[in-house]
């Protein structure tokens, strides 16, 4: 702290002798911001807080403190006042009064905090000071006469206090004195009425709470007709007081008698009364009314009228001055002159209009204008940004706006006219924004929905388009005007700028996603200095508080109160807070009561004083948002509440913090234990134990779903996890130490760090007791176990061959690189994938659908959709095409290379293609903003740049602007440009000459005699006299005379023999001198173009949709002629035709025109029906035009046959030279393509057929993949081809197309029509997800097509209870229709139908994805799983192959490639250039036992690729790839348009051997990881063993020590077997050996309490379930049984004891392996025939129980099954089945697998001994064997 403290402020002061106070060392330093909260800062740290016990924590953490130091915490609060009003208000509180806040700007004394408060001192011992002057709104909302006026007026007439106005009022001022007015204004401020009383003859004007409890207050609210029994109806006034209560009866005061009544509130006494219309009740009523009380009540309604429309005028009048005084230069209200641009184009025009209004969102002006004198028009009103530079204003300026009732318009809210007003025909007649009438076209009208006001659309803050509009109207949004929307920052209305849209949205606040957060001005402003509640959005000042509680204590206190009876001028009444009908009524949209966060209410924890700080964001909470009570508001200021003493946090960030600890749970949670639910096929008597399940997926929907306050729940749900873990599990198994070690982690790791301040939940008491309990039987098991030598595990049967093993650690990330795409893993099942590995699918979305939308990756050789990718493939070449790669594949197509810093690449913007920053010509570095395109798809319209081939340096950030024309300004200032044209030099470029007088420098295009010059100096002689140049613009030297006219003719015959470039050049010139002969006619097709485009943007709205119609109808059109027409469109809106086509000089620029005028004419005439030779003259000349390119990618330049011939330089002086009349012109969309260049595109591979021919017996390709809904095989592309319905022949059905099929979960196919217009379907409006689709294909399969008859029908008819459903194909030709709102009406409803879709097959060309829904079954044969194929983009998985646990060949540190994998891979081909062909992947096992990995090409199988490894075999098939595909390549080559050749491979998703097999992939590895005897990859066979590195799911150790245990096992039972075959010739050695002939003598007897249990909680089951299991049963065990027991089963010598049971085949989880056989006895039987085996000395009984009365009997009659050993890690389990036999239903006792058991493994079945005195000995080997069978 600092030691100088007496320059300090006094608040700086007192925070310094507090912290000395509190122990805080020195060194601190404090600051105050502007909202005076502390800010400490640690010294020689940096660290800060806001608070002295945080600052106490962070020295102990720093080590300026002792450890043990005590700090007692103090929950930061809202307070407005020195500790002694705060101790007040507390007390005041207790007291059911209002606390006590000061203002320190007027309480000076509060700047003393030390003066301590003497608790019996009386409260009237300290009066309060007199509060400022009271804010009447006639003087604040000047904005000037007080320093906190508002700066926005808030007047709502339809609100509870605004209703009030006009109404009279009585007010008591003693017992006998009363005082009666009229309330005639409402101050939003402070929240008091105005009331004119009439009292001793005088009137007065008092601002006054009318809400009181404590004087009597009588208000009228409403009028009405009274009818007392015996009377006629009599209108009369409602008067209620302060302290309305609903249950009593109102007071009726009668007009024209004086006479008071209570009558109750029914329709039978009190009907509504209107002056205008007689209710229909009381004009039935026999009896007169009275004609004088009829006449003063409709005085006194005309009165109260009145009275509102005053209030209206004076709240728009102050909304019109505090407008204008907000508005920049105070012009609202004026006439200005303004300059318009936007008019008159293109040379503007200067107006005179007049402002109408300001809007402080928009920061512009609404002016309307007055008619122009230039043009003699009167242009529309339109918000504008004026200043001083192109606003001038008109006439005086005055200090305030002229009070017009035009100028008021604009503000007026509330007013009530009739047809003698002079405001109903503004009202009615009249926009409220501009004040203009209305006119006959002004058909579109902005009209509010709750005050009728309308606007022009342009009118409206903010203005809203037509399109806009229509939509807003279509979805039945209602429209509100700004002023009629209530602000959620104070729950008003803001008259002067209306509330506005707050974007973007604070990220600390919590609002509603679908909600928008409206703000008036001065809450924007709030907002913008953080001064809002995070929780409830409401805005807060302290300023204006105190103000006014101020006031409002004062006036309550007891010198206030000396003046109750005193009638001062603009003075207050003492009073509180009371009730009136309707003043409870929550507004609609709110939560709570605005009254509540009103400075004079009664109630806790909505107000200014009543705050929390949040520790996380430091945002003020009220407390009541955080449902903190006035109790735990102290104990939190005290620091003792148990949850926020610690810690405080809003609701956004309590959210978050709830995220924060659930996944640092998940990561606690290594076993994955408690990730997901605990299913019945997980454990099946789960739920009948654990009533309240929990789990960390439960949390997770918990926290993003439900509104938290705190995170406590986190840590109760969490224990109650726990306790379930621990109370399901048995003490000390693997389960029972993952929960034990999982709670200590957590609350060490967690709760300690992230949820310190979560107390102990209900549950932790039960699991500490759970906890105890385990540890106790662990202790009595310790004691009862028994010391036996010979209790020990079956490793000895092993020897040292068991070893412990350790696993290698899960790798953080995966060896390959991941795609930086998101990708489909598709299922397919093994037949589709047979057919559909021959087809392309997009990597994206997996369709291999709209195929002619596809870009092939010239290096993964991955497909994409156009759309998929977000590919710009309508401006990109026929090369673009050809050489595109994938994001994945992205590099510098200069260089070659990827640079080590992904944002120094930039990719063009017409064909994708990507650079590097620092290569390019000029280098870059960073990014330009908006557009960038490379040099080669640059279209320049000033130059002929496209004649020639660009460089791939070169860029622009233009598309038709190149380098040199001003495509690069404003990032190439320093570069030298053309004296001529401004155009920029590069250091390469050398067609410029220097100017010998300037030195400046000259393009050689530019000008004439620059070429000449440069011509001549690059052929002329040393001998010859150089030549000077000057430019234009310096005067031009004489030449010299010793180069006359003859030497000038000899030199010019000596440049055309030797230079060809001379003689191209004269060719050029003859070439373009033969198209300017048809320059008019050129001229007519551009002139025909712009008419076409008018008249297309008639009809359809922009002439570019005509290339986009082009395309959605499929048409066999060439793209380049598409990319013409769209630039055509883009030339003719920029004006350029017609000022550099038509009046150009220039032939060049005349026909790049006409030829995009061309392209334009007949796409639009397609598209309008409309014949092309009828629309054009020169029909001919446009065919011309219009001759597709070359195999080369070159447009010819059209030449006439007729009039152009090739001619020959027949002058004698140039006869010898020699010259060839080549056209070489480039077009513009293709420049620089040689004839050498390959421009090949891939064709999607569709099939076999194809490549394979019909010559090799294969059989025919097809496509079997099935629509789940419609049953139609196959991809059917739809809204390529137009549907001519009308064409077919007579009774032939045409049946709409459905589109690509999309891929579903577990091997389903869906139409994208199909699911588009079923009933259930819906898609996501962001990233194109199709949801219930699983639910549409559930419901069809029990729905039958009304069409067709078969199942599948989803798309229904949307009319109410109609039943028909169709499929997609169906539906149409029953006659249905379709909308564009995406409803289905059948042809009985189709009347209903509104905006029919002509084309409802049209495609979306858009990415769609169904989303992954869990499989619902609709049939007993989908009740299981089945094995399916796996596809991820190109490539297809057939097989994952086996892993072999006794081979150590097949996996590496990285991958594991087991025998047996079979996957195909479409690429690109290795005997033709840029075709596509399939590849079998294999991988063998050969018979030395290594592994080959082959690389099979479907086009030519002979040059099947084998290696002995994966890189090697990828190595040679690159190799043979490049050599193909060599000419395709640019090979560094700048001025082609084919791809770079890349450099390296590395760091490239796909680009190498294992991702290519499949075996580098994300999600082929954790299918790999997981499959059976995986663990085989880290358990050491041989002395070199490699580990393999997990990536995803490892093995646990047990797997691992289980394998290990195996492989011992099967070498220790080699010494146990016998070659004879026989026991009886084994001898008694081999017995020992095997375990000895002791064999247990205990019977395999079930208790009656476990099968009695069994069948209780089999009877919970429903009966559809129950039933279902049967089936299976049955099923299970018919299969079973057919198979015989010796090709199932045999008996050998097992090495836990004696003979066991072993598997011949495999089996899976749950399948049955044989049935328990033997006698069926009595218990009886079954008691005497155990002690008769124990007599007679038997080894063994073998008794199994199959109910209460029946035990099955295999000791001398049974099977195989007798020969079960015991393990403690079984890997079977008995059941009792009911199966249906020839005698009926009998019970059966079956074995079932509990996991997947390979051929060869011996069966197990625990025993479940139960405990006995005494120790059975067990020798199974089992990991969790204890050596004891109880």
């Amino acid at each position: 702290m600092s030691e100088n403290q007496s320059e300090l402020p006094p608040e700086i002061i007192n925070a310094y002798r507090e912290a000395k106070a509190r122990g805080l060392p020195d060194g601190w330093t404090c600051s105050i911001d502007k909202r005076h909260r502390r800010k400490w800062t640690a010294p020689n740290n940096g660290r800060s807080c806001d608070s002295i016990p945080k600052a106490l924590q962070i020295s102990v953490d720093l080590g300026l403190l002792p450890p043990d130091t005590i700090i007692e915490s103090g929950k930061r609060k809202r307070t407005s006042g020195d500790p002694v009003s705060r101790k007040k208000a507390k007390d005041g509180r207790r007291r059911g009064r209002p606390p006590k806040a000061s203002s320190t700007a007027e309480t000076p004394d509060a700047e003393e905090p030390e003066e301590e408060y003497n608790e019996e001192e009386e409260e009237d011992d300290e009066p309060l000071k007199p509060p400022p002057p009271p804010l009447d709104p006639e003087h604040s909302l000047d904005g000037k006469n007080h320093p906190t006026a508002p700066t926005a007026v808030h007047w709502d007439p339809k609100s509870v206090d605004g209703k009030k106005i006009g109404w009279k009022i009585r007010v008591a001022l003693n017992n006998t004195t009363w005082a009666e007015g009229r309330i005639v204004r409402y101050d939003p401020y402070s929240h008091k009425h105005k009331i004119r009383l009439q009292h001793n003859g005088r009137e007065h004007n008092v601002w006054i709470w009318i809400r009181n409890d404590q004087h009597n207050v009588h208000v009228a609210t409403r009028m009405v007709w009274a009818h007392v029994k015996g009377y006629a109806w009599w209108p009369a006034m409602v008067m209620e007081t302060n302290t309305y209560d609903p249950a009593q009866q109102l007071r009726i005061e009668f007009f024209g008698t004086g006479e008071v009544s209570t009558l109750r509130d029914s329709p039978e006494s009190i009907r509504p009364f209107s002056p205008h219309q007689l209710d229909p009740i009381v004009a039935k009523h026999k009896k007169k009314r009275n004609a004088r009380a009829y006449e003063l009540a409709c005085e006194e309604y005309e009165n109260i009228q009145k009275t509102r429309n005053e209030a209206a005028l004076f709240y728009a009048e102050k909304s019109l001055h505090l407008c204008d005084q907000k508005a920049p230069m105070q012009i609202v209200g004026r006439r200005v002159q303004v300059f318009r641009d936007d008019v008159n184009y293109p040379y503007g025009d200067t107006v005179v209009g007049k402002i109408r209004k300001y809007s402080g969102f928009q920061k512009k002006f609404l002016v309307s204008f007055e008619v122009s004198e230039k043009t003699n028009s009167k242009y529309d009103a339109t918000w504008m940004t004026l200043s001083t530079r192109n606003a001038k204003l008109q006439g005086k300026r005055t200090a305030h706006a002229e009070v017009t009732p035009e100028a008021l318009l604009p503000f007026l809210v509330g007013y009530q006219a009739d047809e003698s007003d002079e405001y109903y025909k503004l009202l009615n007649d009249h926009c409220r924004g501009c004040v203009e009438t209305w006119k006959k076209t002004d058909t579109l009208r902005v009209v509010c929905d709750q005050c009728d006001s309308s606007y022009h659309l342009g009118c409206f803050d903010p203005p809203l388009q037509q399109e806009q509009y229509q939509k807003l109207i279509k979805d039945g949004v209602p429209l509100l005007c700004p002023q009629c929307t209530m602000c959620r920052g104070c729950y008003q209305k803001d008259s002067t700028f209306g509330s506005h849209q707050l974007s973007p949205l604070p990220k600390n606040l919590s609002f509603p996603a679908n909600e928008t957060l409206n703000v008036c001005l001065p809450c924007r402003e709030a907002y913008e200095v953080e001064r809002y509640c995070p929780n409830c959005a409401h805005t807060w000042d302290d300023v204006r508080f105190n103000e006014v509680r101020h006031q409002h204590n004062w006036y309550g206190s007891r010198e206030g109160r000396k003046r109750k009876t005193e009638l001062v001028e603009d003075t207050e009444f003492p009073l509180i807070m009371g009730a009136f009908s309707g003043d409870d009524k929550i507004p609609h949209g709110l939560k709570v009561h605005p009254s509540l966060y009103y400075p004079e209410t009664t109630e806790f924890g909505m107000t200014e004083v009543e705050m929390l700080v949040c520790d996380s964001c430091g945002s003020w909470v009220h407390a009541g948002c955080a449902d903190v009570t006035e109790e735990e508001y102290e104990q939190i200021s005290d620091g003792k509440h148990p949850l926020f003493g610690k810690e405080f946090l809003c609701r956004v960030c309590c959210r978050k913090r709830c995220h924060d600890i659930i996944q640092a749970l998940k990561e606690e949670d290594r076993m994955m234990l408690f990730a997901q639910p605990v299913s019945e096929r997980d454990a099946p008597n789960y739920h009948d134990l654990i009533k309240r399940p929990m789990d960390l997926k439960t949390l997770t929907e918990r926290a993003q779903g439900d509104e938290y306050l705190s995170y406590a729940w986190t840590r109760e749900l969490f224990e109650l996890m726990v306790m379930n873990a621990l109370t399901f599990n048995r003490f000390y198994t693997a389960v029972w130490n993952e929960a034990k070690r999982f709670y200590h982690s957590s609350l060490k790791n967690v709760f300690q760090k992230i949820g310190k301040a979560a107390p102990p939940g209900q549950y932790e008491k039960a699991v500490q007791k759970l906890l105890k309990e385990g540890e106790e039987a662990r202790r009595q098991e310790a004691d009862r176990v028994q010391v036996d030598e010979t209790v020990e595990k079956k490793d000895l049967v092993a020897g040292s061959m068991a070893v412990a093993i350790d696993l290698p650690p899960i790798r953080s990330s995966v060896p390959d690189q991941s795609s930086c795409v998101p990708f489909l893993e598709v299922d397919v099942t093994t037949v589709d994938a047979f057919y559909n590995c021959w087809m392309d699918a997009c990597f994206t979305c997996g369709s291999s659908g709209a195929s002619d939308t596809m870009l092939f990756c010239v290096d993964c050789g991955e497909a994409f959709h156009a759309f998929c990718a977000n590919v710009p493939i309508h401006s990109m070449s026929e090369a673009a095409v050809a050489g595109w790669r994938c994001p994945n594949c992205k590099l510098c197509e200069i260089s070659g290379e990827v640079p080590a810093d992904d944002t120094h690449m930039i990719f063009c913007e017409m064909c994708d293609r990507g650079f590097n920053l620092g290569m390019l010509d000029p280098p870059l570095t960073k990014a330009p903003p908006g557009l960038w395109v490379c040099g080669q798809c640059v279209d320049c319209q000033y130059c002929r740049s496209t004649s020639e081939p660009a460089s791939l340096k070169f860029w622009s950030r233009h598309t038709d602007i190149c380098f040199r024309c001003g495509g690069c300004d404003g990032f190439s200032e320093t570069m030298e440009k053309c004296k001529v044209c401004s155009g920029l030099l590069r250091e390469a470029d050398t067609d410029f000459v220097v100017c010998d007088t300037c030195s400046a420098k000259v393009h050689t295009a530019c000008d004439q005699e620059a070429y000449d010059f440069f011509q001549t100096s690059a052929s002329r002689t040393q001998r010859v006299t150089r030549i000077k140049y000057s430019c234009p613009s310096c005067p031009r030297p004489m030449a010299p005379d010793a180069l006359d006219a003859d030497a000038d003719r000899s030199l010019l015959l000596k440049m055309a023999r030797s230079s060809t470039d001379c003689s191209e050049k004269l060719i050029d010139s003859i070439i373009w001198k033969t198209h300017d002969m048809w320059r008019d006619e050129y001229i007519g097709i551009i002139n025909t173009g712009i008419r076409l485009i008018e008249e297309t943007r008639h009809d359809l709205g922009d002439p570019r949709f005509v290339a986009q119609q082009i395309l959605a109808d499929g048409a066999d059109v060439c793209m380049s002629t598409i990319q013409r027409a769209l630039r055509f469109c883009h030339v003719v809106k920029r004006r350029r035709v017609v000022e550099r086509g038509c009046k150009s000089s220039s032939i060049e620029h005349t026909l790049l025109y006409a030829k995009m005028a061309a392209s334009f004419i007949e796409l639009s005439c397609q598209v309008l029906r409309r014949s092309v030779s009828k629309e054009v003259v020169h029909y001919d000349r446009l065919l011309e035009l219009l001759k597709p390119p070359n195999q080369q990618g070159v447009f010819l330049a059209p030449l006439d046959p007729l009039r152009y011939q090739p001619v020959s330089l027949s002058d004698e002086n140039i006869s010898d030279v020699n010259l060839s009349l080549h056209v070489r012109v480039v077009d513009v969309a293709d420049p620089g393509i040689t004839k050498n260049a390959h421009l090949q595109l891939a064709k999607p591979l569709c099939g076999w057929t194809e490549q394979l021919g019909q010559g090799r017996n294969q059989s025919e390709w097809k496509d079997p993949r099935e629509c789940c809904l419609c049953h139609i095989c196959g991809d059917v592309d739809a809204g390529f081809q137009d549907e001519e319905t009308g064409d077919a022949p007579e009774g032939e059905i045409v049946f709409s197309p459905m589109g690509r099929l999309l891929p579903l979960k577990d091997g389903y196919w869906v139409h994208t029509s199909c699911a588009l217009w079923s009933s259930e379907v819906f898609e996501a409006p962001s990233d194109g997800v199709l949801h219930a689709v699983e639910k549409a294909r559930s419901r069809g399969a029990q729905l039958k097509c009304f069409g067709c008859g078969r199942p599948g029908a989803t798309v229904g008819c949307c009319k109410s209870n109609c039943p028909y459903n169709y499929h997609f194909t169906c539906a149409k030709v029953c006659g249905a229709v379709f909308t564009s709102n995406q409803k289905v009406f059948c042809a009985n409803h189709r009347m209903h139908a509104t905006e029919i879709v002509a084309k409802e097959s049209f495609e979306p060309m858009k990415s769609l994805v169904v989303a992954g829904e869990k499989r619902i079954a609709v049939n007993d044969t989908e009740t299981g799983e089945w094995e399916t194929c796996l596809r991820v983009g190109a490539l297809t998985v057939h097989s994952l192959g086996k892993i072999d646990p006794d081979s150590d060949n097949f996996h590496s540190e990285n991958y594991i490639t087991p025998p047996g994998y079979v996957a195909t891979r479409i690429f690109w081909s290795m005997k033709d250039p840029r075709a596509r062909t399939l590849y079998v992947l294999k991988v063998f096992k050969l018979p030395n036992g290594r592994a080959e990995f082959a690389i099979i090409p479907g086009d030519d199988p002979a040059s099947t690729i084998r290696a002995n490894s994966i890189s090697s075999a990828y190595a040679t098939f690159m190799d043979r790839l490049r050599k193909v595909n060599f000419d395709c390549f640019s090979q560094g080559d700048f001025l082609s348009r084919l791809p770079m050749t890349r450099r390296s491979r590395k760091k490239t998703f796909g680009l190498n051997g294992p991702q290519f097999f499949g075996f580098g992939l994300d999600c082929i590895r954790r299918k790999l990881e997981i499959l059976p005897n995986v663990e085989a990859v880290v358990t050491p066979l041989t002395p070199n063993f490699t580990h393999y590195r997990f990536c995803f799911n490892q093995p646990d150790i047990e797997t691992v020590m289980a394998l290990h245990r195996k492989r011992a096992a099967a070498h220790a039972e080699l010494a146990l077997e016998n070659s004879s075959g026989c026991a009886r010739t084994e001898g008694i050695k081999a017995v020992a050996r095997s375990g000895g002939s002791g064999r247990i003598t205990r019977a395999l007897v079930r208790s009656a309490e476990e099968v009695e249990a069994t069948s209780t909680s089999q009877s919970k089951r429903t009966e559809d379930r129950a039933k279902a299991d049967r089936n299976m049963y049955q099923v299970k065990y018919k299969r079973m049984k057919g198979v015989p027991i010796e090709e199932r089963l045999a008996a050998r010598r097992s090495h836990i004891h004696g003979w066991g049971l072993f598997t011949k085949i495999d089996v899976r989880k749950n399948d049955p392996i044989t049935e328990y056989m033997g006698e069926v006895i009595r218990q009886a039987i079954s008691d005497k025939r155990e002690r008769a085996y124990e007599i007679s000395g038997e080894g063994s009984c073998y008794m199994f129980r199959l109910d209460l009365q029946r035990i099955v009997d295999a000791t001398k009659i049974g099977s195989m099954a007798r020969f079960m050993n015991h393990s403690c890690q079984s890997n079977a389990y008995a059941k009792i089945i009911n199966v249906d036999t020839d005698q009926g239903m009998d019970q059966k006792i079956v074995v079932f697998a509990s996991r997947d058991i390979a051929a060869g493994e011996e069966i197990t079945y625990d025993y479940k001994f139960p405990v006995e005195d005494g120790s059975l000995k067990c020798t199974c080997g089992a990991p969790n064997c204890i050596g004891r069978l109880n």
